[in-house]
């Protein structure tokens, strides 16, 4: 598994109770120097009125991904290119600022509008990519489905939905009733999916995409997104934030205590096994195949119904046997559903111990 960071939302401002034109004069060009920016995204001005001063915002989506290629398909994976990207920012920031002509902005009003220049990060959205190997987004109908319930379960009030069209496309899952009003949320998505929607008019883009990531179609994305209330950055200190270290290891912690509970995956597999082991109770032979069809929600990999059906049956030659049908019957409707029902369950455990190696490996940093 990788883990990087993607974009973050930030607010560019300045306090003005003198009503100085310089402050008008450095925002305007602020704005036009991100607007031409290919890593930034979304820009917008604010003004907000105060009796007795103006916060002028500017508003933007900073992306880490498309500072060094035309896409988020490039994953960030080290604190240095973080970094690099800050610095980049930065200096542009500056440098537009110092050519701006003396007529319009003096010397003296250039310092001072660097200085007093604030950002504030307000959204960090960081993925953690899964690497499917032979398989690809579209089977994992029944691991996000099961996803979805541990995350309803563990998030008092949360929400998840899961998006689909012709395939399945995504899991949201968000830490209130409104997916848009979410503090947390949590997406698993389709990425090569995703960037044949944005880039299906333009074959050229998409084929460079797929050729420069070939295992794109293998991908499990999870990405994490919180808003955040942090303080305010000078210009100087947001350059040396290390952003990476600060949050890639929070919002791991985040996903395997809320995603991927060991123990809170484990009771609700043991109330499927146990609902499993009564509906075999009062199962009719004659009609194997329709029970396995009935209960395809309940079997989120052929492990645990095979361990129902162990336990359910008192003859371990009909247990045996049983399990041998199961399997058939299972690897049938994943071909035939393209839905996997094999490994799910390892899929899970695999994705908690590479979350607990990139915890393990990381370093807090307090900024």
């Amino acid at each position: 598994m990788k883990a990087g960071l993607d974009t973050i939302l930030i607010t560019l401002f300045i306090k003005d109770s003198t009503g100085e034109n310089y402050i008008e004069v450095g925002m305007k060009k602020v704005k036009e120097c991100l607007e031409k920016l290919r890593y930034c995204s979304n820009v917008e001005e604010k003004i907000i009125e105060k009796e007795d001063s103006n916060i002028k915002k500017i508003n933007c989506i900073l992306s880490y991904p498309r500072f060094y290629t035309e896409t988020n398909a490039h994953l960030i994976e080290k604190k240095e290119e973080c970094i690099k990207v800050h610095r980049e920012f930065i200096r542009k920031i500056e440098s537009t600022i110092d050519e701006i002509p003396n007529e319009e902005m003096r010397y003296i009003h250039k310092k001072s509008f660097k200085k007093n220049l604030k950002i504030k990060i307000t959204r960090v959205d960081t993925p953690f990519t899964f690497d499917l190997e032979d398989q690809v987004f579209k089977q994992q109908l029944g691991l996000l489905k099961f996803l979805k319930e541990v995350y309803n379960e563990k998030v008092n009030r949360g929400t998840g939905v899961i998006i689909s069209k012709e395939n399945i496309e995504s899991l949201i899952m968000a830490d209130s009733k409104n997916i848009k009003a979410y503090n947390k949320k949590i997406t698993i998505y389709d990425q090569e999916k995703k960037f044949k929607d944005i880039y299906g008019h333009n074959p050229k883009v998409i084929e460079r995409i797929l050729k420069e990531n070939q295992n794109l179609k293998n991908r499990l994305r999870i990405e994490v997104s919180k808003k955040i209330n942090r303080g305010e950055f000078s210009l100087s200190r947001f350059k040396k934030f290390d952003i990476y270290s600060t949050y890639v290891i929070s919002y791991a912690k985040y996903l395997l205590e809320t995603l991927f509970d060991e123990n809170l995956i484990q009771e609700i597999l043991n109330r499927r096994q146990h609902e499993l082991e009564i509906k075999i109770d009062r199962m009719d032979w004659n009609k194997y195949q329709v029970f396995i069809l009935e209960n395809l929600e309940i079997i989120v990999d052929y492990t645990l119904v095979r361990k129902a059906l162990m336990n359910a049956i008192e003859n371990q030659n009909t247990a045996y046997k049983a399990c041998e049908i199961t399997r058939k019957i299972l690897k049938e409707i994943s071909t035939r559903q393209e839905i996997e029902y094999f490994n799910v369950l390892d899929k899970i455990k695999k994705i908690r111990k590479e979350l607990k190696k990139i915890i393990k490996k990381g370093v807090k940093v307090n900024e």
